[in-house]
C-alpha cells in the first residue's frame, strides 16, 4: 500500500487535527482515507448501518476480514487503519536497530498503522485484538517482518497480542457468504412487504428447512414456500438471509453459496460459539 503523495510534517499536523485515528463507535475517523494510498486489490468503503458509518479497506483481504470481524458475536468497536504513535515505533525501530519507516519523497518518518484494531468480548471480559492483514508471500520480505515486529512490540506494551492474517487463512466462499448476508439482521430496513406476520413467516420457512429431504437445495426449498404460501418471488430468500443474519439459523459457509447449500445443513437456533470467526483468537 502506497500513498499517493508524499508524507511531510504539514500533512501529518493537518491530518491530526482533523481528527484521524481518534473517536469511537460513529464518530471514529481511520488514519488513511481512500484518496490517500495506492491499494492492492480493491479499495472499499463498507456501508455499516449498525455503527452510522463507513468503514475503509485497501484490499480484498482487509475487506475480507472486516467482514469476519463483524459477523462475530464477540465483537464490538473495530476502528480500521489505526495510527501507532510516532515517538513509540521511533523508540522500538531504534532498538531494534532498522530503519524506521520512511517517505521516500519527503524523507519524513510515517506514521505508522494498523489494518484492523477489533474489540471481543467474553464472559464480559474485552481485549482489543491488532490485526495486519498480508498476503503470504510478503512475509518474504525482510522489510515487511521488520514493520510487523515494530507494530507487535508497539501492541505488545500496550498489553495487546498481535494477531496477523494472512490471505492464505481466509476462506473466500465463507466471507462471500458472510457478505450475502450483511445488513439482514434487521427485518424492517429492508423494506419487504411480508403477506402474513414475520414471526409466522420465519417459523413457516425454519420448519420448511428443517422438514426438507437430505439433499434438497435451500434455493428450491425456498422457492417452494412462496409458491405454496403465494409469496412475492425472492421473498424467501431474502427472509432466509435475515434468519441467517440474525444467527436464527446457521450452516457450514465455507463450501457453497448459502442458497446452494443443502437444507438438512441448517441448525435452527445455534449456540453463539459456533458463530465465532474462525480468523480470530
Amino acid at each position: 500500500m502506497k500513498r499517493r503523495k508524499g508524507f511531510t510534517l504539514q500533512k501529518r499536523q493537518r491530518w491530526q487535527k482533523e481528527g484521524r485515528g481518534q473517536g469511537h463507535g460513529a464518530n471514529y475517523q481511520p488514519q488513511l482515507k481512500i484518496r490517500d494510498v495506492k491499494s492492492h486489490g480493491r479499495s472499499s468503503r463498507l456501508g455499516c448501518p449498525d455503527t452510522g458509518r463507513s468503514r475503509v479497506t485497501f484490499s480484498n483481504n482487509e475487506y475480507a476480514v472486516l467482514i469476519e470481524c463483524r459477523s462475530d458475536p464477540r465483537s464490538g468497536e473495530i476502528q480500521e487503519q489505526k495510527p501507532l504513535e510516532l515517538d513509540s515505533t521511533r523508540v522500538i525501530a531504534n532498538e531494534m536497530g532498522v530503519r524506521h519507516p520512511w517517505d521516500r519523497q519527503s524523507g519524513e518518518d510515517i506514521v505508522m498503522t494498523t489494518d484492523i484494531l477489533v474489540e471481543l468480548t467474553e464472559a464480559g471480559v474485552s481485549r482489543w485484538v491488532p490485526i495486519p492483514v498480508k498476503p503470504a508471500t510478503e512475509m518474504r520480505k525482510p522489510r515487511v517482518l521488520a514493520k510487523l515486529e515494530i507494530d507487535r512490540r508497539y501492541w505488545e506494551r500496550r498489553g495487546w497480542v498481535q494477531h496477523p492474517i494472512l490471505d492464505t487463512d481466509i476462506n473466500r466462499t465463507r466471507v462471500a457468504n458472510l457478505d450475502f448476508i450483511r445488513n439482514y439482521s434487521v427485518w424492517d430496513r429492508l423494506g419487504i412487504a411480508l403477506r402474513e406476520p414475520l414471526p409466522a413467516a420465519r417459523d413457516a420457512l425454519i420448519d420448511a428447512l428443517l422438514g426438507a429431504t437430505k439433499f434438497a437445495r435451500a434455493a428450491d426449498v425456498a422457492r417452494d414456500i412462496e409458491i405454496r404460501r403465494c409469496w412475492t418471488p425472492g421473498t424467501a430468500l431474502a427472509l432466509l438471509r435475515h434468519l441467517v443474519a440474525s444467527r436464527v439459523l446457521i450452516a457450514d459457509f465455507e463450501d457453497a453459496m448459502l442458497f446452494d447449500l443443502p437444507a438438512s445443513s441448517f441448525i435452527a437456533y445455534p449456540e453463539l460459539a459456533l458463530w465465532y470467526s474462525p480468523l480470530l483468537p
